[in-house]
C-alpha cells in the first residue's frame, strides 16, 4: 500500500464524515453487515488521554438536518476536524451551529463548548469533496467559545522517514465516532499507514464509517502521542477492504503553530 496509483483512477471515492443522523435504512445495515457486523474497531475508554481530547462535531443546518464527524483538541480552545463536515454543499456552516464534544461516554460529554469562530483551508474545495486529492485541503480550525480543561493532543507533521518508521513500526492508531458506534469512542490499534503520491496526504485502514471524517491518525512522534493527519475520505474500489484517504498534519501543522502563539 505504497501510493495513490488505484485511487487516480476513475474510481467511487466518499467522504466519511457526514454522518447524518436519521433512522438506518437497509442499505445502511447492509453497508455495515459487509464490516463484520457494523463495528469497526475496538471501544476506547474515553476517560484516557489521548482519547479523552477527541469527540465529536456536530452542525446543525438550517434544514434541521443534523451532520456529526469527529474532531480532536488540539489547543485550549481549538478544534481539529475535516473542512467538509463544515460543509453543505457550497455553503459553510455558522459558528453557532457547530458544536464539539469530548469524552463522549455513553453520550455524555467530559467537555464541551460551542463554536466562535470556525477556519477553513485555503486549498478546499467543496467541487473536490468526492475527488482523491481534494483531501489534501480537507481539514478546519473550529475555535471554541469556551477553554476545555482537557489535555490537548499535539500535532506533528512528519518528514518522509519519519512518516516511513511510523508505517513499519506499526505505532499508528485511529480514534473516532462513527455510524456504527455514535455514543463511545472506536479505536483501531496498528493502523496500517502508506504514503501518498506526495507528503500532502496519505492512505489509512483504520476507520472507515460515515461519522468518522476528521477522526485523527495518532502516532509516537518525539517521544509523545501526536495527530499525524485525518481522515478524510475513502476509495470503495474494493468495498471489502476500503481505503481511506487522509489530510497530513504537513497541511495544517503550520497554522496551528501560529494559532497557539502567545498573542
Amino acid at each position: 500500500m505504497g501510493d495513490l496509483r488505484m485511487l487516480l483512477l476513475p474510481i467511487v471515492v466518499v467522504c466519511v464524515g457526514s454522518l447524518q443522523i436519521t433512522p438506518a435504512s437497509a442499505q445502511d445495515k447492509a453497508e455495515l453487515s459487509a464490516h463484520g457486523g457494523g463495528h469497526f474497531g475496538d471501544i476506547a475508554d474515553p476517560s484516557q488521554w489521548p482519547i479523552s481530547s477527541v469527540g465529536t462535531v456536530t452542525v446543525l443546518w438550517h434544514n434541521n438536518g443534523i451532520v456529526q464527524c469527529t474532531g480532536t483538541l488540539v489547543g485550549p480552545k481549538l478544534v481539529l476536524t475535516a473542512a467538509h463536515c463544515l460543509f453543505f454543499g457550497s455553503q459553510m456552516a455558522k459558528p453557532g451551529s457547530v458544536h464539539f464534544a469530548a469524552g463522549l461516554n455513553r453520550g455524555v460529554a467530559a467537555a464541551h463548548s460551542i463554536a466562535a469562530s470556525l477556519e477553513v483551508s485555503r486549498d478546499y474545495d467543496p467541487q473536490l469533496a468526492g475527488r482523491t486529492m481534494g483531501a489534501a485541503g480537507d481539514w478546519a480550525i473550529v475555535t471554541l467559545t469556551d477553554v476545555l480543561t482537557a489535555q490537548p493532543v499535539p500535532v506533528r507533521a512528519l518528514n518522509a522517514e519519519e512518516f516511513r518508521a511510523a508505517a513499519a513500526g506499526n505505532s499508528a492508531m485511529q480514534v473516532g465516532y462513527g455510524r456504527d458506534r455514535r455514543y463511545l469512542p472506536s479505536i483501531v490499534r496498528n493502523c496500517e499507514i502508506g504514503e501518498g503520491p506526495s507528503q500532502t496526504l496519505f492512505t489509512y485502514r483504520c476507520l472507515l464509517n460515515f461519522g468518522y471524517s476528521g477522526a485523527p491518525i495518532i502516532a509516537e512522534a518525539a517521544g509523545e502521542p501526536a495527530v499525524i493527519g485525518i481522515g478524510s475520505r475513502a476509495s470503495l474500489a474494493d468495498a471489502a477492504n476500503p481505503l481511506g484517504i487522509a489530510c497530513s498534519a504537513t497541511q495544517f501543522a503550520g497554522r496551528l503553530k501560529e494559532l497557539l502563539e502567545p498573542k
